[in-house]
């Protein structure tokens, strides 16, 4: 439990500060897809470096899960959740669309996304923030039509146990900081939002949930 613990901190300092990562190759190479999920109240976002993609899909409190990084082959790639190792779905990018189908619930459900332009607000965000005993994850997906859908995870760091997520407030994409809630026994968590394009950070992010699954 202790060493669990302690590599949970170095992980949440690592991600915190985004330095423990060397992107400089993996942004220039990046490209983010956004899009609605046919039949729900969920987006999805699809990130891709090369032949490497990785995601994330939310509501507005009820569905927030990682989409860990896969191997495109011949344009198609599994979509498989980050925290439990599942394979959830699949999408075909081409060009500017990336197409597919993901499992919500107990519905396999498709959907379709655009590329997002570089500079935008449109896109893919994350925030990271710790409560009492309380690890937060919050993710943002950007529409290019300006709407969003957000939701925070949230890991008990006493227990390593999973809580339900919670909707995100709504992310003002050029504002230096952001109240994420979480406890609603505690002060609300202000923290910084940052844009998500490289997958190494979606690894890590998933590398911090991912005790709740192994504890």
């Amino acid at each position: 439990m202790k060493s669990r613990l302690a590599a949970l901190g170095v992980a949440v300092a690592i991600v915190m500060s985004v330095g423990g990562v060397d992107a400089t190759n993996d942004v220039a190479a990046a490209e983010t897809f956004v899009g609605r999920v046919d039949g729900s109240n969920a987006y999805i976002a699809i990130s891709k470096d090369g032949r490497k993609i990785g995601g994330y899909v939310c509501d507005d409190g009820t569905i927030s899960r990682w989409l860990k990084y896969t191997w495109l082959d011949k344009g198609r790639a599994p979509l498989v959740a980050g925290t439990t190792g599942d394979d959830v779905g699949f999408v075909d990018i081409a060009g500017s669309k990336a197409t597919g189908v993901i499992r919500v619930g107990d519905q396999e459900l498709t959907f379709r996304g655009e590329r997002v332009h570089a500079g935008d607000d449109a896109g893919l965000y994350f925030a990271i923030a710790k409560q009492p005993d309380r690890l937060l994850v919050a993710g943002w997906i950007l529409h290019p039509d300006g709407t969003q859908r957000g939701a925070v995870s949230r890991l008990n760091t006493r227990t390593l146990s999973p809580l339900s997520p919670i909707a995100a407030p709504t992310l003002d994409p050029r504002a230096a900081s952001v109240d994420i809630g979480g406890d609603v026994n505690v002060p609300p968590t202000v923290t910084e939002p940052k844009p998500l394009v490289v997958i190494n950070i979606i690894a890590i992010l998933i590398g911090l949930l991912l005790p709740a699954v192994q504890a």
